[in-house]
């Protein structure tokens, strides 16, 4: 894989400009997903009128100990989890899982290449810089260019006499079509555009082509066949795939199935790990022996995260060995993995920016209780929050004025600036953890890979820990 030709035509190939084919989809594909799994909200006006948000904004706001406003926090976000993700290993948590696992991979994926395409000086970092910004913006505006879109039809169907909420339904249904077409057609033009044996001029727009083709006929057959013709449709093309094209055949499989289904499995039991115990530090104790329970609790949910990182580093190894195990039997060769695990090894953070980003992925949740957790206790510093803290009536039963929510708002608002330090602060304490690990001559990285290595000795009988 030629990471830097793969950068200049992903990233910055000059039928697009700055701003790839690629990039472009993906930013629509997250935007449709936003809209098809929006996140819960609940306005201020709705916290202040009821009782128990009222007494969490006081704490949040500095009338109470700093553990428990980290516990509020904390016991708030796990609510959020509950609306969004539902039960901790239910189907619709898998299913959010499974809808961030489409997008968290091709967008590291695009960082990475980003990232070496600077490095190497194909990309400058005017250029990179645009690319990430537009990137941003694109996603933002495809959001509410789709939710302006829905809203139209919502209100041109209940003008002709229709019911808005069939409009707004049907539309949905059709945005889950594209997303599907969309996250193929991005797998697609990955395989296209990496694979040796596609590699020219105009592959991408090639690429563009041919997988919205191939998508868009999955989706008719999908809704017109049922699921029986189209799991055979499916494995139809999957197979001429195998047959015509092995390195194409694997990077198709690596971004549309593989990534996405691992990721989704292990991310499903690192949520469910981090909101259990999570769950345990917000009944703890009050005083330092919580304090203790929490701390402790914490670090056991960042070691589960890790030990789920190994158990992510091993399906993905184990996978690919047995889709090389098919490609043999057809007669092309494998796809080498082991020299990739090791240059993640050796250049974590600039060659192998992908890989650990990928396998690090289970501590994603960990880090965003933390991070709130703090965000939660750094909120007393906000400019006049006591004053504004105070104005929030403890009573049941009695509600705040329009004039008390106005001045309560601003504190409220300004209390957002607090969740980049607390991003920081936990950065800065993964950072910590890991300084820690390498003191003590813990190789977590050269761990990871040699446990993926002899976890797929059935194949190559090669294992560098015995």
């Amino acid at each position: 894989m030629d990471t830097t030709a793969a950068a200049v035509k992903l990233i910055a190939w000059p039928g697009w400009g700055v701003v790839g084919p690629t990039t472009a989809l993906t930013a629509l594909l997250a935007a449709i997903l936003a809209l098809l799994l929006p996140f819960p909200s609940r306005p201020l006006a709705t916290q202040l009128g009821n009782h128990e948000d009222r007494l969490d904004l006081r704490a949040r706001l500095g009338l109470a100990a700093p553990f428990k406003s980290y516990r509020v926090a904390i016991r708030r976000f796990n609510a959020w989890c509950e609306t969004w993700f539902g039960p901790a290993l239910s189907a619709q948590a898998f299913e959010r899982c499974l809808a961030i696992a489409f997008i968290y991979p091709v967008s590291i994926f695009l960082l990475s290449l980003a990232v070496n395409g600077v490095q190497s000086g194909a990309l400058t970092n005017m250029e990179f810089a645009v690319f990430l910004a537009s990137a941003l913006v694109g996603g933002v505006l495809a959001y509410f260019l789709l939710k302006l879109s829905i809203r139209l039809a919502q209100r041109v169907f209940g003008r002709i006499g229709g019911d808005p909420d069939i409009a707004e339904q049907t539309a949905k249904l059709a945005l889950s079509g594209v997303a599907v077409v969309t996250a193929f057609g991005i797998a697609f033009i990955f395989a296209t555009v990496i694979s040796s044996e596609f590699y020219g001029a105009g592959s991408v727009a090639l690429a563009v082509l041919v997988s919205f083709a191939l998508a868009f006929a999955l989706a008719v057959t999908f809704a017109f066949a049922g699921a029986g013709y189209f799991a055979i449709a499916v494995g139809v093309i999957a197979g001429l795939v195998f047959a015509i094209a092995s390195e194409f055949a694997f990077v198709l499989l690596l971004f549309f199935v593989m990534i996405p289904l691992a990721n989704a499995a292990i991310d499903w039991l690192s949520w469910a790990s981090a909101r259990y115990l999570s769950q345990v530090v917000r009944i703890s104790e009050h005083g330092w022996a919580g304090i203790a329970t929490g701390v402790g609790l914490t670090i056991a949910a960042a070691v589960a995260a890790l030990v789920l990182a190994v158990c992510l580093a091993v399906l993905l190894a184990n996978a690919l060995e047995l889709i090389n195990g098919i490609f043999s039997l057809a007669g092309h060769r494998g796809f080498e993995w082991r020299a990739i695990a090791e240059n993640a090894v050796q250049a974590p953070w600039t060659g192998g920016l992908f890989v650990t980003c990928m396998i690090l992925t289970p501590l994603a949740p960990v880090f965003i209780h933390i991070a709130l957790g703090l965000a939660g206790v750094l909120t007393r510093f906000t400019p006049g929050a006591a004053q504004k803290a105070a104005i929030i009536t403890e009573h049941p039963y009695v509600t705040p004025t329009a004039a008390e929510i106005a001045t309560v708002s601003q504190a409220a608002r300004l209390m957002r600036v607090w969740y980049l330090p607390a991003i920081l602060l936990t950065a800065s304490l993964f950072v910590a953890f890991g300084v820690t690990l390498s003191a003590l001559g813990v190789d977590f990285g050269r761990f990871v890979a040699d446990a993926a290595v002899c976890s797929t000795a059935w194949r190559h009988g090669e294992c560098p820990a015995i």
